[in-house]
């Protein structure tokens, strides 16, 4: 027989929070800091964790950061030390998880007849510069973002007692690379990652970076001043409308599932057309009324797909979905149009009332809907008079 104890249920493990790119340059940038300090002052010192500070509403948070490596080098007119953090984005997935990130803190040796020096913070290899209007960042300037330039200025201030001077460059190793697998290139970013993170805490699984990059996606489209802005729930969707439309992959946001929130912002930052494409399940929860498509979070109303069929499929269709309901399983669109004698009708109503959402809640911008298959086809298309 079974041990009792085996049987119970066993709660999921926690998800572990992470640090973000910003907060992990900010623990490299302050050791670096500290440790220029230390041999400046004839008593040097190399840690093997570095303690960074972390804005909190009322408060700072000390966290602490094992160091990869160190090294210094003694220059006639500066000590320079350059430290390796790497990054722990706890269970996120993120693509810069275990990334190498490098600051590198050049001060004076002279460091005392500097009591109100500055500090300047650079771009190093890996780290992207910025070359389109839009973004909170001027064009021309490195792509850390205002509020971890905030704590690692401030971090390497707390360092050097706040009245030194210190150049500090931020470096990500293979940060080209890995750049290519964000918005970067789109948002015209070049030459590497952005340095992100207002918390400095990686939440895992959070939607909240997704969010963001729509935000600026949204902004560079409106300094671009882009007379046609695509939405895409993925790559299939995307490349459409690269390819049918000709709107340049920079036009294009990658909005998910987060049609709500893009539509939110869009509604305070307006774009004069917006041409959105999906998959039929997720264009069909929209029209349902939900704002996230993710089938986590919302499922098809299978009474209301019901009502959206063709009258003669109505008596056939409602028993199948009713059963569906009734066992508590999701319902299946694509299982469910191969019943239809009329799929095309259903596909068109989809768009229509998809259409009619979007237009009520973005007045100032004209709306097309696309409903694509897995293969990229077109299976329905309301243009309204987006184009």
């Amino acid at each position: 027989m079974a041990d009792p104890a085996a049987l119970e249920p066993v709660s999921p493990p926690r998800l572990r929070r992470g640090w973000t790119t910003g907060a992990t340059a900010a623990a490299a940038a302050a050791t670096a800091a500290r440790i220029a300090i230390s041999i400046a002052a004839g008593r040097p010192r190399t840690p093997t964790t570095a303690v960074v500070f972390l804005p909190r509403r009322t408060r700072w948070l000390a966290v602490h950061m094992p160091i990869v490596r160190t090294r210094i080098w003694h220059a006639p007119d500066a000590v320079i030390v350059r430290c390796w953090i790497r990054k722990d984005a706890g269970d996120d997935p993120d693509i810069t998880h275990g990334a190498l990130i490098a600051a590198t803190v050049r001060i004076a040796p002279d460091f005392a007849k500097h009591p109100a020096g500055e500090i300047v913070l650079n771009a190093g290899r890996g780290v992207g510069m910025v070359t389109r209007p839009g973004l909170p960042i001027p064009v021309g300037a490195p792509a850390i973002t205002p509020k971890p330039r905030a704590y690692i200025i401030e971090n390497v201030a707390r360092a050097l007692g706040g009245h030194y001077p210190a150049v500090v460059s931020i470096a990500v190793a293979h940060g080209e690379t890995l750049a290519e697998q964000t918005w970067n290139p789109r948002l015209g970013i070049v030459g590497g990652l952005s340095i992100l993170g207002t918390t400095g805490v990686v939440i895992p699984y959070s939607c909240s970076a997704w969010i963001h990059a729509i935000y600026r996606g949204i902004d560079v489209a409106r300094a671009e001043n882009f007379p046609v802005v695509g939405a895409a729930t993925g790559k299939t969707s995307d490349a459409f409308l690269s390819t049918h439309f000709e709107i340049p992959p920079s036009a294009v946001l990658d909005m998910g599932d987060f049609i709500g929130a893009m539509v939110k912002y869009l509604h305070q930052h307006p774009v004069p057309v917006l041409i959105i494409c999906g998959g039929a399940a997720k264009m069909l929860k929209h029209a349902q009324g939900a704002d996230d498509l993710h089938n986590h979070r919302s499922q098809i109303d299978g009474k209301a797909l019901t009502a959206m069929v063709a009258p003669q499929d109505r008596a056939s269709l409602r028993s199948t979905v009713e059963a569906k309901l009734d066992a508590n399983e999701r319902i299946v669109l694509s299982e469910i149009v191969q019943q239809l004698q009329a799929p095309e009708h259903l596909y068109a109503r989809i768009v229509a009332q998809s259409a009619a959402r979007l237009r009520a809640q973005l007045p100032a911008t004209r709306i097309s809907v696309v409903i694509i298959d897995r293969a990229g086809n077109c299976l329905a298309r309301d243009e309204g008079d987006a184009l």
